[in-house]
């Protein structure tokens, strides 16, 4: 019995992990959800609502999902654990399609974020060259989530759908670390760069990239994780791998909501003229300039007129706004 156990250990138990930390990140979504809907309600932007409430539905049927297949898994075949290893739920596809178009979404609205910072930038006239490698890396983990979930559809078993899924298994979470990364560099630099001088304006950009940091750090170092251990399961035959790979989607769902509800906080931290750099109500930093100009050393104008701040117009929501 002991290779049988060893093989249940690595996916039945790895299988009750994934449910629970679904679970867990589910009810951060849900929390995020009431926060926004409490002190942003209809009051906000709409299409920033409904961005919200597409990322929550499709969230939420990922959870049912993983609910269904944790219950035939672990409930309806108990006493008869080895089938487990010659049959999977017929629902664990959609699973994967729900979870690689929630990420494939979140990552589009951090890159417009991105093309909003490059439009306003001394870079905009190659912004193509910066948003095309990303955006195609995108779409490619976006493409490589659904084949790997038809090949799932058509596998047999366990061990099927990991010879199958091998290359679009390891694509799609590798895809999406180099993309997180890309982000987080970014947005810290471009965030860098909009430094004014101003002690009250400053603290507001040094919150703002510590966010950043902190988002791209967490769901890039679960890519990461996903990736190498999903290249050890498809050698093992074993689902270490899905106890990143599963719950990455809610953590990006739950790293988007945190910074759509952390907008009023950070305005409150300085003047109500800094932008929220992921929300809606985004004010120029060259009306903010020109205002003080009075307080502005030579030096200092001069740099604004040369160099127009990337904060301006940041929002990624901003031309549904116009």
């Amino acid at each position: 019995m002991t290779e049988p156990k060893l093989e249940l250990d690595g996916s039945l138990g790895c299988i009750f992990f994934v449910g629970l930390f679904s679970l867990m990140l589910y009810g951060c979504t849900c929390g995020q959800v009431l926060y926004y809907i409490t002190h942003y309600g209809f009051t906000d932007h709409r299409y920033i609502t409904i961005i919200v409430i597409l990322i929550w539905i499709l969230d939420t049927g990922k959870t049912i999902v993983d609910m269904i297949c944790g219950w035939e898994f672990l409930v309806w075949t108990h006493g008869d654990a080895f089938a487990l290893l010659a049959r999977l739920p017929g629902i664990l596809p959609g699973e994967f399609v729900l979870s690689c178009s929630t990420i494939f979404i979140i990552q589009c609205c951090y890159l417009h974020t991105i093309w909003r910072f490059l439009k306003e930038s001394q870079h905009h006239r190659h912004w193509v060259l910066f948003m095309l490698p990303p955006l195609l890396l995108t779409v490619v983990s976006l493409i490589a989530g659904l084949v790997g979930a038809m090949q799932i559809r058509m596998a047999d078993g366990m061990d099927m759908a990991l010879s199958k899924a091998k290359a679009t298994g390891s694509i799609r979470p590798g895809c999406s670390a180099i993309v997180d990364i890309y982000i987080t560099v970014w947005l810290c630099y471009h965030l860098h760069d909009a430094r004014t001088g101003h002690k009250r304006s400053d603290t507001i950009v040094t919150k703002l990239i510590s966010y950043a940091i902190t988002r791209g750090f967490c769901t890039s170092v679960a890519q990461v994780l996903a990736f190498a251990l999903f290249l050890v399961d498809s050698r093992n035959d074993t689902l270490y791998s899905m106890i990143f790979y599963i719950p990455a989607s809610t953590l990006y769902v739950n790293s988007l909501l945190a910074m759509w509800n952390a907008r009023k906080h950070i305005t409150q931290i300085g003047t109500p003229t800094i932008p929220s750099t992921w929300g809606g109500a985004d004010i120029s930093l060259e009306d903010r300039s020109m205002r003080s100009s009075s307080l502005e050393t030579p030096t200092r104008r001069e740099r604004f007129a040369s160099r127009p701040s990337t904060l301006a117009g940041s929002s990624f929501m901003e031309d549904f706004d116009r």
